[in-house]
């Protein structure tokens, strides 16, 4: 139940936000932002060396390699200790899992499954375009962790690219359940393997003060639905916003949220990498960060390594975190789970990560725009035709 006075309108927001996920706002948690890979991975791991009942992860990505190998010696030692032990990854996005480091897994005891396979003999079966991009952890019902981030090492094997930078969160408090609800209903639709949440302990305690609402999207429920929560929270905004993702190519919905909002005065700020890892994708993108740029919205180019973080906050009162990139397949095709935040404090530190990003980036100029050269023009609208598919 959420007991938490909300600013101006949210509460609106709240309603559509539980509309479309069925998931209430929650009260009396805890939430602390993790930005070095190598930092989280070592919580996370003391995490699971002091688990006791159960430990839940996953991952679009979880990688056979030095990162991952620790994650999973740490869940052999919390197996060896009877803790119960499931890895739910993405069968696409982990595909070098499942050749080696999962068999290895599973002789200990730990359950590993694939999500969405892409196998041949599916491809009549089942839209293999449809990716699980969720990134989740739960330790005894009691903590959790949901951002950005994969089990990977910091360059994701591209030391060239330099480090990629995540947000991830660290939650206790109530809305654990909830997110231990996300990743049972995910392991029963591709394990076949119904588990009773009342069998795995829980903890209920309230730990701090931050109300969050957390919210799954994916192609299994109706479209547009986390595209128009986004759109409203920008238009909730009265004096700033500021987005940061490693890929931009929203569709209508939000580009028209985010003039609407330049054209009444809010100031709109949008940070992204100078380069991504999809080269087609940077192309569509530019041609929405050059429309965009038209009506007053800053853009800055992130210049050091790669920024895979995804963030939204619009004022000092509200914030949204979590898989989802702003872009077309993160809206249509991809499973993702984000959360909205609704404390003054939690903002200020997302915030403050944000400002971090901003001052390792330079401010877009009109030389970074594809539309002063007929080669740039020509790349840019064929690689908007591909825009829904990215």
């Amino acid at each position: 139940m959420l007991n938490h006075r909300l600013p101006r309108d949210h509460g609106l927001l709240v309603q559509l936000a539980e509309q479309f996920g069925g998931l209430p706002a929650v009260d009396n948690n805890d939430v602390s932002f993790l930005v070095d890979t190598e930092a989280t991975i070592e919580r996370l791991i003391e995490d699971i060396d002091t688990a006791t009942d159960h430990v839940h992860l996953m991952f679009y990505i979880y990688q056979d390699d030095e990162v991952g190998r620790r994650v999973a010696d740490a869940l052999i030692r919390a197996r060896s200790r009877g803790v119960s032990c499931r890895v739910l990854a993405d069968g696409v996005g982990s595909r070098r899992l499942f050749r080696r480091l999962a068999p290895e897994m599973r002789n200990a005891g730990i359950e590993v499954v694939d999500a969405l396979p892409a196998k041949l003999y599916r491809i009549a079966l089942a839209r293999l375009d449809l990716r699980n991009h969720r990134k989740l952890a739960v330790i005894d019902g009691r903590v959790a962790y949901a951002g950005s981030q994969n089990i990977v090492e910091p360059t994701y094997g591209h030391p060239k690219a330099g480090v990629w930078h995540d947000i991830m969160a660290r939650i206790t408090g109530p809305v654990v359940q909830q997110l231990q609800g996300i990743f049972l209903e995910d392991w029963f639709h591709e394990s076949g393997q119904l588990i009773d949440a009342t069998d795995l302990a829980t903890s209920r305690e309230a730990t701090g003060e931050v109300a969050v609402q957390v919210v799954p999207s994916g192609p299994d429920l109706p479209r547009d639905e986390f595209q128009d929560l986004v759109v409203k929270a920008i238009l909730l905004a009265q004096r700033q916003v500021v987005i940061t993702s490693p890929y931009f190519v929203p569709n209508e919905g939000v580009l028209m949220a985010l003039r609407l909002a330049a054209l009444r005065g809010v100031r709109v700020v949008l940070v992204v990498p100078r380069r991504s890892d999809h080269r087609v994708v940077d192309a569509a993108g530019s041609f929405y960060l050059e429309y965009l740029a038209a009506f007053g919205i800053e853009v800055y180019f992130h210049q050091e390594g790669f920024l895979h973080a995804k963030t939204l906050t619009v004022d000092d009162d509200l914030a949204l975190f979590g898989s989802a990139n702003y872009d077309i397949r993160s809206f249509d095709l991809n499973f993702e789970l984000s959360l909205f935040l609704h404390d003054q404090s939690a903002v200020a530190e997302l915030y403050a990560l944000q400002e971090r990003y901003l001052r390792e980036s330079r401010p877009a100029t009109d030389a970074d725009w594809p539309s002063r050269t007929f080669t740039g023009r020509l790349k840019v609208n064929l690689a908007k035709l591909l825009a829904p598919l990215l």
